[in-house]
């Protein structure tokens, strides 16, 4: 699977996606600055969503079915939602400075006006939301466009993953992944069931990767010890910032720590032959050293032996062979014995 520049494939390494989400609070400045911060992380991609309120929720949705505090201010759900969505105009100039600084440029679309607005102004992939699993007509006008496609299965079923993928076009069309996400927010580790991750590798031959809305990265790397080949985590420049998402995203520090955990977590599972840095490991073995001073002719006795560092001398294994041979040269004391030093 390829998105923007990038291979997605079951060798390492991870593909990392930032998602900005809605943490730009309808600054430009400040939505530029998350894509620069994602950057200097070394992620692969980052994410926006791409909706008007009215794409989501009816009119007469009311603001209070939600537990949203700054949504209160607002009567309908529609409202609100206008009041945190990216403005589209800016969406050329932010696709622009992504793939400038090397990223690929994700978003969730809500609406089918939405997902041709994407590829129209060259995003590189399409993420579907949980929200959609089950939205079929929606889902069978995706499967017309070009993009890769990354669906989040969220509140999904078994039975209604498969029906998306089937709709999307799999098993004949491999430019899907799947990610398995936990749609509260913030995901309690008791929660994460991070080994669905195993379950969805074992049913689908795609990649399959973790949508991590908790509070910290433990779970990113649990994921990724069993597999994920995506990961996704909201980013935000101070978590203490006034909208629905910026309490539990992942700062600056939390970010760079994220991603270098995940290359360190590949380092340490990439397949090795032997034992790494074997070399040096051996000074740490013991060897067959003799104990004080023996002449040459003596009969070696276990007095005249110890079994310490360094390596160098016989394997300790042999220590019980030697007892009885005859040393054929003088050696000094805490020298390590060799074969050609006995007879």
């Amino acid at each position: 699977m390829k998105i923007g520049n990038f291979i997605i494939k079951k060798e390492l390494p991870c593909f990392v996606i930032a998602e900005i989400a809605n943490n730009h609070n309808q600054k430009k400045e400040q939505a530029k600055k998350l894509i620069h911060i994602a950057a200097e992380a070394g992620v692969q991609a980052v994410k926006f969503q791409t909706f008007s309120g009215l794409d989501i929720a009816s009119k007469g949705q009311l603001s209070t079915d939600y537990k949203c505090s700054q949504a209160s201010k607002y009567k309908y759900w529609y409202e609100f939602l206008d009041s945190i969505m990216l403005p589209f105009e800016w969406y050329p100039e932010l696709v622009d400075l992504t793939h400038h600084l090397g990223m690929a440029f994700i978003a969730t679309p809500c609406s089918v006006e939405r997902a041709r607005f994407l590829v129209d102004i060259g995003a590189d992939a399409l993420k579907i939301a949980s929200m959609d699993n089950n939205n079929i007509p929606f889902l069978e006008i995706i499967r017309t466009f070009s993009l890769p496609i990354i669906i989040s299965t969220g509140m999904a079923q078994d039975n209604e993953i498969n029906e998306a993928l089937s709709v999307i076009g799999y098993p004949d069309r491999q430019d899907i992944a799947v990610l398995h996400c936990i749609s509260n927010y913030p995901t309690e580790p008791k929660d994460m069931n991070i080994r669905k991750i195993e379950y969805l590798k074992s049913k689908y031959s795609l990649p399959i990767g973790f949508s991590d809305h908790s509070f910290r990265n433990y779970g990113t790397f649990a994921a990724i010890a069993l597999g994920a080949k995506i990961i996704e985590k909201h980013i935000t420049i101070d978590r203490n910032l006034e909208g629905p998402d910026h309490f539990f995203s992942l700062e600056p520090d939390d970010l760079k720590d994220l991603v270098q955990g995940i290359r360190d977590i590949e380092m340490g599972l990439t397949e090795v032959s032997g034992r790494p840095d074997e070399k040096a490991g051996k000074k740490m073995y013991r060897s067959i050293h003799v104990a004080g001073d023996v002449s040459k002719g003596e009969i070696l006795k276990e007095e005249h032996l110890e079994i310490k560092r360094p390596a160098g001398g016989l394997e300790p294994k042999y220590f019980h062979k030697i007892i009885g041979k005859k040393v054929i040269r003088d050696l000094k004391a805490f020298e390590p014995l060799r074969w050609d030093d006995l007879e």
